[in-house]
């Protein structure tokens, strides 16, 4: 089948691929909330039903990865990357809709997770299953990596299926994530996770100016601190110079923020969590 085919046959069922965007989107997949066993069983039935085979993997039960190959075992091989786990959706109060609704208007798909990357996922897997449909010869293959643990920095889903060989062979990824089609863009530096620990002596707080030492007063005089780790810039090679400009320009551009370029090509900070004090009382 050529090229313009299913380009065509893509085209005259987009109905089902947005509904396949939708159904995704109406599975509660938070991470760090619970388990991503629903949105896996999902996504297994599909492929399931597709006629394509697939295994499950991974180290934890709570975050399985689903992998699944078409093509032939040589030639080019070509990884279909994709998250199913979406950020929480927080104070529910805060929306003005229900952020699992999946609710297809005339413009928009609503949702928690809609761009990144349920639509994405959804895309790859309906691809997938136009290929399998049509029986098209493969020469070479593709792969497809399904995750369920991206958002809180991938330990049980992409970094684990590269550390067991999944990705062993492959010439090139394709990651589904929402980006425009006329730049190369850099979307992720890489991710560090620090903790910082202060400790004090305990003593009762109505002595606290005179006995002890408080360990929440000590950290309060480093936290301002580490909002100087952004001035730490990369190092790049000419090569990567006008991928970096250009991320820069849409990074400011679609967020209309002076300067937010500089998140491409420097250390960016977030400090998540405080946790301390023992609570006694004056």
């Amino acid at each position: 089948m050529k090229k313009e085919n299913l380009i065509s046959m893509v085209e005259e069922r987009k109905d089902e691929l947005i509904e396949l965007v939708s159904r995704l989107i109406r599975i509660n997949s938070e991470n760090l909330t619970g388990t991503q066993r629903e949105v896996v069983d999902f996504v297994e039935n599909y492929l399931e039903e597709a006629g394509i085979a697939y295994e499950e993997t991974g180290e934890n039960p709570d975050y399985p990865c689903v992998v699944a190959k078409m093509g032939s075992e040589d030639g080019y091989s070509l990884i279909f990357n994709g998250h199913v786990d979406v950020v929480p959706a927080g104070d529910r109060a805060l929306w003005d809709f229900d952020p699992f609704c999946g609710t297809i208007t005339d413009s928009q798909i609503l949702g928690r997770g809609t761009s990144d990357m349920k639509a994405g996922v959804a895309g790859v897997l309906f691809a997938m299953a136009l290929l399998k449909e049509t029986d098209v010869c493969l020469k070479e293959n593709i792969r497809l990596h399904i995750v369920s643990d991206e958002e809180s920095g991938g330990e049980y889903g992409s970094a684990w299926l590269c550390e067991h060989g999944y990705a062993q062979g492959a010439d090139g990824c394709l990651v589904a994530e929402p980006t425009s089609m006329a730049t190369i863009e850099i979307g992720q530096k890489g991710g560090m996770l620090l903790t910082i620990r202060a400790h004090g002596k305990a003593a009762h707080g109505s002595l606290g100016n005179y006995m002890g030492e408080n360990a929440i007063l000590k950290m309060a005089k480093v936290l301002p601190l580490v909002e100087k780790l952004t001035r730490i810039s990369g190092h790049f090679s000419d090569r990567q110079l006008k991928p970096l400009a250009d991320s820069k320009m849409i990074a400011e551009d679609k967020n209309e923020i002076p300067g937010l370029g500089s998140v491409i090509d420097h250390v960016t900070t977030n400090i998540g969590l405080i946790q301390g004090g023992g609570g006694t009382t004056p």
